[in-house]
């Protein structure tokens, strides 16, 4: 488990470098500063933001599936986990769907600081974006029925959706109608972040489209 802000920082370097520490320590910097303009995230929360934002979400790369080689995050407001995910994984095609224009143009900012050439930022809706992704996240953006409702035409046959849920995540999973759930494949992961926190990965199940 990850309990400090020491523990995620040592767990960001260990997996993924000194390079990826340096570029989010920068991000977290600039979280700081843009925070006082426009809420991103909530304020108590920076407190510990190494632990509740960037490991939350650089965990998500340990549940990606096989080969993957394009990821969309959708509703991504401050870039949780989308920038951190481009941050880490600099071979990776990532997408950041947001629909507020104030929150993608920081994000646009952010893409030119840190040379994220291979990160693109859509001002949108998940709805309106056609492309497929190997992987799909999304965090704190709504119930799991209505995100997959939301993202399911995102992936192909073998992506992953990978959603960050906090102690709702059996209510959730309940909420799902049959004819819904009959489409999908779920496997609830722990956190590493916070002990009444999950991670649940969706698939497609055999024969759905």
């Amino acid at each position: 488990m990850i309990t400090s802000e020491y523990d995620a920082r040592s767990y960001i370097e260990r997996n993924w470098g000194a390079a990826a520490l340096a570029d989010c320590a920068f991000y977290v910097a600039a979280l700081r500063q843009e925070n006082t303009l426009q809420n991103l995230v909530s304020p108590a929360s920076l407190d510990h933001v190494w632990v509740r934002h960037i490991a939350d979400s650089a965990q998500l790369l340990e549940h990606q599936p096989e080969n993957c080689s394009s990821w969309a995050d959708v509703g991504t407001g401050a870039g949780l986990p989308g920038l951190v995910i481009a941050i880490l994984r600099r071979d990776l095609s990532v997408t950041l769907i947001e629909p507020r224009k104030l929150r993608t143009a920081w994000l646009e900012r952010m893409r030119e600081s840190l040379s994220l050439g291979h990160m693109r930022i859509i001002t949108g809706r998940a709805e309106d974006v056609h492309d497929t992704f190997d992987a799909v996240s999304a965090r704190a953006v709504a119930p799991l029925a209505a995100l997959l409702h939301k993202t399911a035409h995102l992936g192909h046959t073998k992506s992953r959706w990978l959603f960050a849920k906090g102690r709702t995540v059996v209510e959730e999973l309940n909420d799902i109608p049959a004819s819904q759930r009959r489409s999908w494949l779920f496997h609830v992961k722990h956190s590493l972040t916070a002990p009444d926190a999950s991670i649940i990965v969706c698939e497609r199940s055999r024969g759905s489209n």
